[in-house]
This record gives C-alpha cells, sequence and structure tokens, in this order.
C-alpha cells in the first residue's frame, strides 16, 4: 500500500517537473540587473545570491527537520529523493513545498531592497549578512499567511504539513500540498 503512494507521488513529481521546465526561470527576472547571478548553486557556491539562498535554506532544513521528528517520521524514507546513506532525505523532499514561499521570497526582498548582504574575501557570507539573512528568515517564519480560510504563521504550516505526511503515509487522508499566494 505505502509502495502504491510512493509510485504515485513519484510520478506527479514527475509531472510538475517536467512541467517546471517549461517555465521560464523566475528568480533572475526579479532580481535587480546589477547583481550577478546566473544559475542556482547549492554546495560549493561562490556568488553572493546563492550564497544567501544557500543560507535561508539551512534555517528552513532545520524548522521541517524538527517538523517531520515531532510528527514521527522517518527521516531516511524519502519519496521523492534517492537514499543517500545516513542523510535525512525525508527533509529534503518536504521542504520543496516551502523553499520558494519562504526563503526565495525573503532573499529576493533583501536584494531588491539594497539590504548590506555581503560577502568576505573567501566568497563566505559576511556575519553581518548571516544575521541580516537569519533575522529576516525567522521573522518570514514568524509572520502570518491566511491559508485553508484561516490566518497561519509561516512555521506552524510547516508542522501542520508535517503531521498531514504522516497521516497520508498511514492511509487516512490524501495530502495536499501547501501552495503560498504571492
Amino acid at each position: 500500500k505505502v509502495k502504491l503512494r510512493q509510485q504515485k507521488i513519484h510520478r506527479n513529481f514527475k509531472e510538475i517537473i517536467w512541467a517546471e521546465e517549461r517555465i521560464p526561470p523566475s528568480k533572475e527576472y526579479l532580481l535587480p540587473e546589477d547583481l550577478q547571478f546566473e544559475s542556482r548553486i547549492g554546495q560549493d557556491a561562490t556568488d553572493l545570491f546563492n550564497n544567501a539562498l544557500n543560507y535561508g535554506y539551512g534555517i528552513l532544513y532545520n524548522r521541517v527537520q524538527k517538523a517531520l521528528i515531532d510528527a514521527g517520521a522517518s527521516l531516511f524514507v524519502s519519496f521523492l529523493h534517492e537514499p543517500q546513506g545516513k542523510k535525512p532525505i525525508l527533509v529534503y523532499d518536504q521542504i520543496e513545498e516551502f523553499r520558494q514561499y519562504i526563503i526565495d521570497r525573503t532573499i529576493i526582498a533583501l536584494f531588491n531592497r539594497e539590504e548590506s548582504v555581503e560577502q568576505d574575501k573567501y566568497g563566505k557570507l559576511t556575519e553581518q549578512s548571516r544575521k541580516l539573512i537569519a533575522e529576516n528568515v525567522l521573522e518570514r517564519l514568524g509572520s502570518y499567511v491566511t491559508w485553508k480560510q484561516k490566518k497561519w504563521k509561516c512555521e506552524d504550516i510547516i508542522f501542520y504539513q508535517a503531521r498531514q505526511l504522516m497521516r497520508h503515509v498511514a492511509g487516512e487522508i490524501k495530502y495536499r500540498p501547501f501552495i503560498g499566494r504571492y
């Protein structure tokens, strides 16, 4: 039963990826023209924008992992990602719902407001920049949004969705992802 549900989720994920590949990359259209951003780079990024995103994703990653643990999830079982040794790959699945709405939106706003986000001579974010990003991400996590016809803190949605995922795995409900409105 779980295997069939996993196959269905994987098929739906492939359809989403197919659709995303046909949409122009939005980040580059939302950023200031003078910012040098060519493509998304995860680990070992040296450009300012990717470093800022990665730092924000790290904060979100910890929140999502805590929510999944609180919900009783096995972090090493995934619907979308291949097993990667001892990495908690379910976090990689779950973070996708929130990455754009919480982190991308926050980081893009920082750059568009021309906040002082800087790197040191080694290509790493300065302490002041890390603090600024953390403050803004935490503010976003604590902000209220309307979802399911009521006001929710973004962070509460993360915890709610982790519990809903576990109810889905148990066969109790159909999982519906969080889709934030802009």
